[in-house]
C-alpha cells in the first residue's frame, strides 16, 4: 500500500498540534530538541568515562554526542571541553570495530562549530580566514571519502523511472539507490555529507557578507559559486541511502514507500532534514523528504518526524542562521546567515 500522507479525521488534533509547532504558536520543534539535548548533556557528565566501558553505554554516548554537537552548531557555540576529552577515551574502548571513524567526524563538527560560534560572536575581523578553515575542513573530509578501504564502499543500484511517473511515493528519489554493507558505514557516510552541507552553508554566507569588501574572500567566487551544486549532489545522496535504512531495499514491493525499519531511522532524521534545507534543495525533493518523515513518524511513531514533515510541507524551515536562537520561520528564496552587529 501507498502511502499518501493525508490523515483521517481522527487525525486531526495531532495535525493541528504539529501545525502549530510549525508555525510557531507553540513550542519550536528546535527548542524542544535542544531542551532535549541539554537533558543527555547532564546524564553524560553525570556518567562519565564509566559509561564507556559497557557496548551499550559506549552506543548511547556516541549517539547523544553526535545531538549534543549537532545542537551546538545550531547553537553556534563551542563544545565543552569535557566532551571532547570523553570522546578520546571512547577512541581506546571500542576496539577494532569501524566505529572509530563516528569519532572522526565529531571531531569535525566539533571544529565547525568553533568557526560558526566565532561568527556569532563577533570574532569575524578576518572573514578570509575563516572562509579558508571551512574549507579546509571540507577537504579533509572529501580526502577521508576518497581514502576509505574498500570495505567502507556501498553500491549503487539503478532503476529505471517513467517520464510520467510521480516519485513522491516512490522508495527512490531520482534514478537510483544505495545499499552498504552495514548500519555503521551507512552512518558514517550520512555523517561526511550533512556536515560538508553545513560546511558549504558556512561557505556560501562568508562569501555573501565579505566578498564585497574582502578580496582575498572575493577570490572564492568559484567555490562558493559551486556550494549550491555540491549541497544538490549530497543531498541527493542521502536520499539514495533511504531505502537501505528503512530496510525495504530487498522487499517484495520494493518501489512503494512501506513501513520503516525501526533500527534505521532514528539515524535517519536529522540527515533528510538538514538535506531538505540546503541551498541546493528543490520543491521536488523537499516533497519526496517529507513523505519520508511522514512514514518514519507514522510506522515508527516518532513525532519529531512527523513535525519535520509537517515543517516542509509549510515550506517553513529551520532558521538557525541568525544572531539569536534557532526557530522556525517561512523558507526564504535562499538561505543565508545573518551576523550579530551589535
Amino acid at each position: 500500500m501507498v502511502y499518501r500522507g493525508k490523515p483521517s479525521p481522527a487525525c486531526e488534533p495531532c495535525r493541528s498540534r504539529r501545525l502549530k509547532i510549525a508555525t510557531c504558536q507553540g513550542p519550536p520543534l528546535i527548542g524542544r530538541w535542544l531542551n532535549h539535548i541539554e537533558g543527555g548533556i547532564k546524564l553524560i557528565e553525570i556518567r562519565g568515562a564509566e559509561q564507556l566501558c559497557r557496548p551499550a553505554g559506549l552506543e548511547l554516548f556516541t549517539q547523544l554526542r553526535l545531538q549534543i554537537a549537532l545542537g551546538n552548531v545550531y547553537k553556534k557555540v563551542s563544545t565543552p571541553s569535557w566532551l571532547v576529552d570523553l570522546s578520546q577515551l571512547a577512541v581506546a574502548y571500542r576496539g577494532d570495530t569501524g566505529d572509530q571513524v563516528l569519532d572522526y567526524f565529531f571531531r569535525i563538527l566539533v571544529r565547525l562549530g568553533n568557526v560558526i560560534a566565532m561568527i556569532k560572536d563577533n570574532r569575524f575581523n578576518d572573514p578570509a580566514l575563516m572562509l579558508e578553515q571551512a574549507i579546509r575542513l571540507d577537504a579533509e573530509l572529501v580526502s577521508w571519502a576518497m581514502s576509505v578501504d574498500r570495505s567502507w564502499h556501498y553500491t549503487v543500484v539503478k532503476v529505471h523511472k517513467a517520464d510520467t511517473e510521480d516519485d513522491t511515493y516512490r522508495y527512490v528519489y531520482g534514478d537510483h539507490y544505495h545499499i552498504y554493507p552495514n548500519s555503521i558505514v551507512s552512518m558514517a557516510w550520512n555523517n561526511y555529507r550533512f556536515t560538508r552541507i553545513i560546511i558549504h552553508g558556512i561557505i556560501e554566507y562568508i562569501y555573501d557578507v565579505s566578498a564585497h569588501s574582502d578580496e582575498k574572500v572575493a577570490a572564492y567566487k568559484t567555490t562558493a559559486m559551486q556550494s549550491a551544486d555540491l549541497t544538490r549532489q549530497l543531498a541527493e545522496d542521502i536520499c539514495a541511502g533511504v531505502p537501505y535504512h528503512l530496510g525495504i531495499t530487498g522487499s517484495a514491493d520494493p518501489m512503494t514507500l512501506g513501513i520503516p525499519f525501526a533500527g534505521g531511522v532514528l539515524r535517519l532524521m536529522w540527515p533528510l532534514f538538514i538535506a531538505s534545507d540546503c541551498s541546493g534543495s528543490s520543491n521536488r525533493m523537499r516533497a519526496w523528504i517529507a513523505t519520508c518523515l511522514e512514514k518514519i513518524g507514522h510506522g515508527v511513531g516518532i513525532n519529531m518526524a512527523l513535525t519535520m514533515a509537517q515543517i516542509l510541507r509549510d515550506n517553513m524551515h529551520l532558521n538557525w542562521r541568525n544572531e539569536g536562537e534557532p526557530n522556525i520561520v517561512k523558507r526564504p528564496r535562499r538561505p543565508y546567515l545573518v551576523r550579530n552587529e551589535a
